[in-house]
């Protein structure tokens, strides 16, 4: 993992009372996502757990692991991480233990441990199980990110196909009117060339009524002129 690239160590944030919080690394996951990484434990009663050739002084160290391993974890929950400002982040925090060993030697005096540090948000991770860990919840945010654009998607097409509807049915309804409106054309020009009771059509009487001196300034298209000159008559 790169600094800066995969994890910022020792950046300030300030916390929702405006505090000052340096937690000691952020990593960066997809999707813009980040996690919490703490790696300030104690080892020092371990190590004098395993330095230690006497028994009784043994119990001693483990008890004072023990303890060391459950008040980081109350530290962290007074820290209270998961309220940050300007992170991307879920509500649990990693308390890195550097090593596998130091674990279980806690949970040996207190196997309770790590279902307390859960139920404060906080999840123990070793360097056997922080990749792990790190990619499981980089899954499970991809996984929340598709959901919400499976549901987006939905949400779109829905859109997209009641815009669909209204255009097909705004085009059905356009197509209704233009046949009426042929429909009318055609009646007109059908009663322009049908004849009435004198024996002329509309055309015809209208063109009498120029020779016989009416004061027009148009002309009667010569289309229609020849229409008259032929003698045809639509009574269609």
């Amino acid at each position: 993992m790169l600094k800066d690239v995969n994890y910022i160590s020792q950046k300030q944030f300030k916390d929702a009372l405006d505090g000052t919080k340096i937690p000691d690394y952020i990593v960066n996951l997809p999707d813009d996502k980040h996690i919490v990484l703490d790696a300030k434990t104690s080892l020092s009663s371990y190590e004098k757990y395993y330095n230690s050739q006497n028994e009784d002084d043994k119990k001693i160290y483990l008890k004072e692991h023990a303890a060391s391993v459950k008040k980081h974890i109350d530290e962290l929950i007074d820290k209270d991480y998961v309220d940050l400002k300007n992170l991307n982040h879920p509500e649990y925090v990693l308390m890195f233990v550097p090593i596998d060993g130091a674990v279980s030697l806690a949970l040996m005096e207190k196997p309770e441990l790590i279902g307390y540090a859960f139920k404060k948000n906080i999840v123990i991770v070793t360097p056997s199980t922080l990749l792990a860990t790190l990619k499981t919840i980089g899954y499970i945010w991809r996984q929340e990110y598709q959901n919400k654009n499976a549901l987006e998607i939905a949400k779109q097409g829905g859109n997209l196909y009641d815009k669909f509807v209204t255009f097909a049915q705004a085009l059905i309804d356009a197509d209704k009117k233009l046949s009426e409106a042929k429909d009318k054309t055609q009646e007109a020009i059908k009663r322009l060339f049908s004849s009435d009771k004198t024996g002329d059509s509309l055309i015809e009487r209208a063109q009498k009524l120029k020779e016989l001196g009416a004061s027009a300034k148009k002309e009667m298209p010569e289309e229609l002129l020849k229409t008259i000159d032929s003698g045809v008559k639509r009574d269609e």
